[in-house]
């Protein structure tokens, strides 16, 4: 058994020291390049639509009019999504009949909970046409 001591244990040597970035002045200066910067061929970006409101059912959803615009590949619902199977969900803790997998059922048990998932060719076609989506 130890004995207990009051001392304090010695600072390692990297505690309170400066240290020098080498890719500090690439980021300040804008210069650094970033994974979201470099191209990827046939790479597809995903925009969530979250629900409006605390509890409820999708009555309706008029994809319609979003899949018209520029650039859209898809949009997933729980019309279209692929059914989540009964043993995936119960691997996972989860009981299939309540509110647990996303895009499976029309309720909506809380606020911000994900509807929809709108597929486009970048980031900024898939966000604008999430916002377009009447739900």
């Amino acid at each position: 058994m130890t004995a207990f001591t009051t001392e304090t244990p010695p600072r390692a040597a990297s505690v309170g020291t400066a240290h020098t970035r080498v890719e500090g002045r690439d980021k300040v200066t804008g210069a650094a390049r970033y994974a979201g910067e470099v191209p990827f061929a046939g790479l597809a970006h995903g925009w969530l639509v979250l629900s409006t409101v605390a509890r409820g059912r999708i009555r309706a959803l008029d994809t319609d009019p979003v899949l018209a615009m520029p650039g859209v590949l898809a949009v997933l619902d729980h019309r279209n999504a692929p059914r989540v199977t009964t043993d995936y969900t119960s691997l996972m803790g989860m009981r299939p009949d309540l509110t647990c997998a996303v895009f499976q059922h029309d309720r909506i048990p809380h606020l911000g909970w994900p509807v929809a998932l709108v597929v486009a060719e970048t980031s900024e076609q898939a966000r604008e046409a999430a916002e377009a989506l009447v739900v």
